[in-house]
């Protein structure tokens, strides 16, 4: 799906409401979803820039309970009522009604992921704890509609990989993970907290982007996300 439907463009011009005019979309990728950049002229001469998220995996729709577009909702619509740094839902149309796949149209956070190493690494994290400080601190009440984690797979079903050498070691993370988890504090957290998906413009962090399985789950869940993906990229 790179190109945007017909259908969709209509929804999202009349979204935006007045004399509009679409005047660019561009294809950002796939992944989980489907998102495309918007860019949409109003009728005071600005332009808005905009983005479409689309749910069009149909099978995962039916079938995996962290691919749900009404979660998304719940999440932008705490954050703008926090003020935090994140993506502003426009519209939704979530069952969908009028586009070809449940989808959302939202703001789009200036500037780009981390994609090398910074000059200052320190100030990097130090500016990324910051920004999940402000995600942390929203009131756990705010968010009781949406899901309480859960791994996205159980650890029943996990098996020490028939690849390893160490398979002592794997053996004894399996046995951990089997355990009941620890009494930890639970909140609000955005669950896939990571590099890629903290942007930065000029040099300064100007947000968190991609929140679809935002829920309400242990804090350290965002911090190991975070820990495991700077140990890939940046060997840290």
């Amino acid at each position: 799906m790179t190109e945007i439907s017909p259908a969709t463009l209509s929804w999202v011009s009349d979204q935006v409401g007045g004399r509009r005019k679409i005047i660019s979309n561009a294809w950002m990728g796939s992944a989980s979803t489907v998102m495309h950049a918007i860019d949409v002229l109003d009728d005071r001469g600005r332009v808005r820039r905009l983005a479409v998220r689309q749910y069009a995996d149909v099978a995962r729709l039916a079938t995996d309970p962290w691919y749900r577009p009404q979660d998304e909702v719940i999440a932008l619509e705490v954050l703008e009522q926090a003020g935090a740094p994140a993506p502003r839902l426009v519209a939704a149309d979530c069952d969908p009604l009028f586009c070809v796949a449940p989808t959302l149209l939202e703001t789009r956070v200036p500037g780009r992921p981390l994609t090398r190493r910074p000059r200052d690494m320190d100030s990097y994290l130090r500016a990324s704890a910051e920004l999940l400080r402000a995600i942390h601190v929203i009131d756990i009440a705010n968010v009781a509609r949406l899901q309480r984690y859960a791994p996205y797979k159980p650890p029943v079903d996990l098996k020490v990989p028939t690849w390893s050498r160490r398979r002592d070691l794997w053996t004894g993370v399996l046995e951990i993970l089997s355990r009941p988890g620890p009494s930890v504090q639970e909140g609000f957290i955005h669950r896939d907290y990571h590099p890629g998906n903290i942007l930065r413009s000029h040099g300064r962090i100007s947000g968190a982007i991609d929140w679809p399985t935002a829920c309400r789950g242990p804090f350290s869940i965002d911090l190991a996300r975070m820990r495991l993906n700077l140990a890939g990229d940046f060997r840290l």
